[in-house]
């Protein structure tokens, strides 16, 4: 193991039985067991801001901090080498935010090259099929890494919810896949910045979270962005608008259930059975709409599995390198990629509502995002007081 790679392992502190494992790593599959031990458990992002630098023949390996800023001086890129540099050490030498950045812009160009993809086979299969073939794909994606994974992480004791969960994830599916074909690829990335909103109001209804004043503002206001874009009175809505809507509110339903399930279950285990339970549920729709694929459909349906997938393990993948209230930002780039794509490839040029409503909408998620972030670190930090 590289110097690097040591200090870049997920961090974990203990203080007398309260234990910190940090967030969005492999660690916080640990914290069922350790609770069961006794430990109280307390997931939080964790910069340790350790450096290191070892002596080796020829020159200096060194390792920082990847959640940090700066690299040691005795980094691998200024170690002496006939091999060239490893461009995923030379990623994790980056710092955490810049990780964190471009993390967010590739999921968001997966999602509207997933877009692209269906509208490209649209006229041959239909979106229910689109959606069974994509499952396929993204399982046998996951499937060599599920099979790496220990039984007991795994394991739950919530089946029930996990098919709730993924049964109105699919729904969310439908419409954003219908919403792909109708709408103007920047309407439906705009419209889609509505699921936090929507997943805040079931979060306090379902799961009964505590929602001051601030979040409801800003929740409020984010949903009159939504009407900005929509303008319902002024202009007729589309079946596409409406799919893609409903869609937000299918995913919101999806994401508050992750939620409840993230208390019991590993993150391994929810993505595992995301996997497996999506493969039934969508391909009982998709029989009574079966076109037989030819041998010239295989590279657009491996696409809509790769595009699926790398849209969602990179927005983890963000999400798990740096502060959400600092990756946010980067996901609103997600519009003006959509409206070059579409300008370009079909020439769609979004209204002038579309961008105000968008940037109403983003900016009331990224207020919410950034004060849950705020008020975590000052909990953070009268603990550690």
């Amino acid at each position: 193991m590289t110097m690097q790679d040591a200090i870049a392992l997920p961090n974990f502190l203990n203080k007398n039985r309260k234990t910190e494992l940090e967030e969005g790593t492999t660690l916080e599959a640990l914290a069922p067991a350790l609770e069961r031990l006794g430990h109280q458990i307390h997931i939080r992002p964790k910069t340790s801001g350790l450096h290191g630098i070892r002596v080796r023949p020829g020159g200096y390996e060194g390792g920082a901090d990847p959640r940090r800023e700066g690299v040691a001086r005795g980094d691998l890129t200024c170690l002496p080498s006939d091999k060239p540099l490893n461009p995923s050490r030379a990623f994790n030498a980056l710092p955490a935010t810049a990780r964190g950045a471009i993390w967010m812009v590739l999921g968001g160009i997966s999602l509207i090259l997933l877009a692209v993809v269906i509208r490209d086979i649209q006229d041959k299969f239909h979106v229910l099929q689109m959606i069974f073939l994509r499952s396929i794909v993204s399982f046998l994606i996951i499937l060599p890494w599920a099979l790496r994974q220990k039984r007991e992480d795994l394991q739950t004791n919530r089946l029930p919810l996990h098919i709730f969960r993924n049964s109105i994830h699919y729904l969310g599916n439908v419409g954003w896949f219908i919403g792909v074909t109708l709408v103007t690829l920047a309407d439906l990335q705009a419209l889609q910045f509505t699921v936090p909103l929507f997943t805040i109001v079931m979060a306090t209804i379902f799961l009964k979270e505590q929602v001051g004043a601030h979040r409801w503002i800003a929740t409020a206001l984010g949903f009159i962005g939504a009407l900005v874009i929509i303008r319902p009175g002024f202009v007729e809505l589309s079946t596409g608008t409406i799919a893609v809507v409903f869609s937000a509110i299918f995913y919101a339903a999806s994401q508050t259930s992750t939620k409840s399930l993230s208390n019991t279950d590993s993150p391994n285990a929810i993505l595992l059975y995301m996997s497996l339970i999506f493969i039934p549920v969508s391909a009982i729709p998709a029989f009574y709409v079966w076109v037989t694929p030819d041998w010239s459909d295989t590279i657009p349906i491996i696409l809509l599995g790769v595009f699926g997938y790398t849209a969602h393990a990179c927005i983890i993948r963000a999400f798990a390198a740096a502060d959400a209230s600092f990756v946010m930002p980067f996901d609103f780039l997600r519009l003006p990629i959509a409206a070059a794509f579409g300008f370009f490839l079909y020439s769609e040029w979004p209204s002038i509502w579309v961008w105000i409503g968008g940037a109403i909408i983003f900016a009331a998620t990224y207020y919410i995002t950034w004060r849950e972030s705020m008020i975590r670190k000052k909990a953070a930090e009268s603990i550690n007081e």
